[in-house]
């Protein structure tokens, strides 16, 4: 269990699942001595410890007081008449308002106002909403979210395989993932045989901290990041049986070779051999030991802004390191941090506009007019939500007296639909609003001055500039990891339209070094060297890209574009059928198909060439124009073919 993917990665992460998982094993453990100890007198004092650790435990995750309908059931099992006692749940009422009134605390504490006072618990109206978890109500059950198989394999399932991996690759690493499953299904059905009581108490915990939060939690299959710790406490209780299933196996064996302590030994062995198994495979996931990249994350946020910027971010991972870095290390305490997330909540967009998590946002409404905000429709029908709503008022207020900016984390729909579509300028890993329309998307000078000078990517990038490997992230870092790729990309493309060859793929190539699985980089990389005429690199370019996208129409279109600036027409053809097998719908090959077709002086294949896209696309207005031509017309093709100028990255 120490090993298990999720269980480790929340011992290295300032979270609450493993405080709340200790808790919970505490909870479970106890009542085990309390079964041991169940004649004596006063024993029922370990069944009211239980009920204080998990009232005092909803201070640290509500998921703790899944423990009790197993504690529950097993108290029925072992000595019901416990349950009957008025004084015991008189007593259990009173330890259990000690052990929530640990929250009084968070009154006296907001009322201080500080820097971070999420939900400002600084009344008891706004306290019990705290308790209540109201800003974050799971919707109902009863209507799902994802189809139920979607959420028991793709998620849970995943999850619960992903957690005891002991390497291996394809029929190897399968059998070896279901070591531990076989092991613990021979627990389970040997624990339900010979103990039954505390078989009840371990999987009916277990039920209720995986299937039963699987219906409750009703996940989308969309989620923003992936959400098995949620289910840590399973993944925690499931090796119990793995234990249980090592002793029956050790049972066994001692008693078929007569060899007890030698049988005991190995089993013992097998137990040890799968934990450093597991722990190996999952060390390189889950080293900290370089790993710098919230804090200079948090630090190229905000070392590009100019003073007093205003900055949008989208959630929790651009969002908290920011709050690390201008709280505790004092880093850029000028800027305003705007959480999007956040901005749903009345009490955030109150706290901006009085300053209490920094410098005063510019919010030109009272208290009452901020409770009113609810989701509306523009006049164009648009649905607004109320963090929109936020926004264009907080922009409106400053009246583009600060700099305002948006972290690259947000959707660019998200602008869009307020209405700063060709106002927003990629500058580094961040959008700068403007005041009046642009048609440059990217000011590349800055972002490439900022990325290739400025910004910190320690743990990620190595001193020669390419990707270090020996440290795995996991894929929400991965996912901001490249943010640093899309920013290049901006780069390039803004190079690109200024002839910039060159500097475009300069900015390519870096762009491949953080983002190295987007495709898109690696065409316009290759559409870059072809360009530049720079054949042999587009060839390899094109090679490397083909190596992970076999069956990727763009790859053959362009591979086809490099064997028509080297005249091999015949193969030129044939990548540009390849592409269209491959996307039917890809213009570009037919047109350049029928381009060869009539250089080659074969006018029918043209004309059918043209046919066929006139087939998928009936409004082609070229198509259309090229078939006249060749009505009119039968002579070969004579004109320079576009190889290479039609693909813009």
């Amino acid at each position: 269990m120490a090993f298990s993917y999720t269980f480790w990665f929340n011992a290295i992460e300032a979270e609450v699942y493993s405080l709340a998982g200790m808790i919970a094993a505490l909870g479970l453990w106890v009542a085990l001595v309390w079964r041991d100890k169940a004649p004596e007198a006063g024993s029922s004092r370990l069944l009211l410890l239980i009920g204080y650790l998990v009232a005092l435990a909803v201070g640290i995750h509500l998921g703790v007081a899944l423990i009790a309908p197993g504690v529950a059931a097993f108290v029925l099992l072992v000595r019901p008449r416990v349950l009957t006692s008025g004084r015991f749940w008189g007593a259990l009422a009173v330890l259990a308002v000690v052990g929530v009134s640990v929250h009084l605390y968070l009154l006296i504490r907001a009322s201080l106002n500080p820097p971070i006072n999420e939900a400002d618990p600084s009344t008891f109206e706004r306290l019990w909403l705290v308790l209540t978890r109201d800003q974050y109500k799971p919707p109902t059950p009863l209507l799902r979210r994802a189809p139920v198989g979607f959420q028991l394999n793709e998620m849970f399932g995943q999850y619960l395989w992903q957690q005891y991996l002991m390497g291996g690759r394809g029929f190897v690493r399968m059998l070896l993932g279901l070591v531990p499953f076989a092991l613990a299904a021979l627990g389970a059905v040997v624990h339900a045989r010979r103990e039954q009581k505390s078989f009840a108490l371990t999987a009916i915990t277990i039920f209720f901290t995986s299937l039963f939060l699987v219906f409750y939690l009703n996940f989308t299959d969309r989620e923003v990041r992936s959400r098995d710790y949620f289910f840590t406490m399973s993944f925690q209780f499931i090796p119990i049986w793995f234990g249980l299933g090592l002793v029956a196996l050790g049972s066994e064996a001692g008693a078929r070779l007569r060899r007890r302590q030698l049988a005991t030994a190995a089993a013992g062995g097998v137990g040890l051999a799968v934990a450093i198994a597991v722990c190996v495979h999952g060390f390189a996931n889950h080293d900290r030991s370089r790993y710098y990249f919230a804090r200079d994350l948090a630090h190229n946020f905000l070392i590009g802004l100019p003073r007093d910027a205003i900055l949008f971010t989208n959630g929790d991972n651009d969002t908290f390191p920011l709050w690390y870095a201008q709280h505790v290390e004092k880093e850029r305490p000028d800027v305003s941090v705007v959480n999007l997330s956040l901005l749903n909540t009345p009490w955030y967009l109150k706290e901006l506009r009085d300053g209490e998590t920094g410098p005063a946002v510019p919010v030109r409404m009272t208290d009452t007019e901020i409770d009113r905000l609810a989701p509306v429709y523009d006049r164009s029908g648009r649905p607004l939500s109320v963090a929109d709503q936020g926004v264009l008022a907080i922009v409106g207020a400053n009246n583009w007296k600060r700099p305002v900016y948006g972290a690259m984390t947000v959707p660019e729909a998200n602008w869009r639909r307020l209405g700063f579509e060709g106002r927003v300028v990629v500058e580094g890993i961040n959008l700068q609003f403007l005041r009046d329309r642009t048609e440059r998307q990217c000011d590349a000078g800055r972002t490439m001055s900022l990325l290739d000078g400025v910004y910190r990517y320690r743990g990620i990038i190595g001193p020669d500039g390419d990707r270090l490997r020996k440290l795995e992230v996991d894929p929400e870092t991965e996912g901001l990891v490249q943010n640093y790729g899309a920013a290049f990309y901006g780069a390039a493309i803004e190079y690109v339209r200024d002839d910039s060859l060159e500097a475009a793929a300069h900015a390519f190539r870096r762009a491949l070094v953080f983002a190295p699985d987007v495709p898109q980089v690696h065409i316009g990389l290759a559409a870059m060297y072809l360009e530049m005429n720079r054949l042999n690199d587009a060839e390899q370019a094109i090679a490397d890209a083909m190596m992970r996208w076999p069956r990727m129409g763009e790859l053959f279109k362009l591979r086809g574009d490099l064997f028509g600036l080297r005249e091999d027409l015949d193969s030129a053809a044939e990548s540009y059928r390849r592409a269209i097998e491959m996307n039917r719908d890809f213009r570009e090959p037919y047109i350049l198909l029928h381009h060869i077709y009539r250089r080659q002086g074969r006018i029918e294949d043209a004309r059918r060439t043209l046919r066929d896209l006139l087939a998928v696309r009936p409004q082609d207005e070229s198509a259309q124009r090229y078939l006249a031509e060749m009505e009119r017309m039968a002579a070969p093709e004579t004109t320079r073919i576009p190889f290479g100028t039609s693909v813009s990255p």
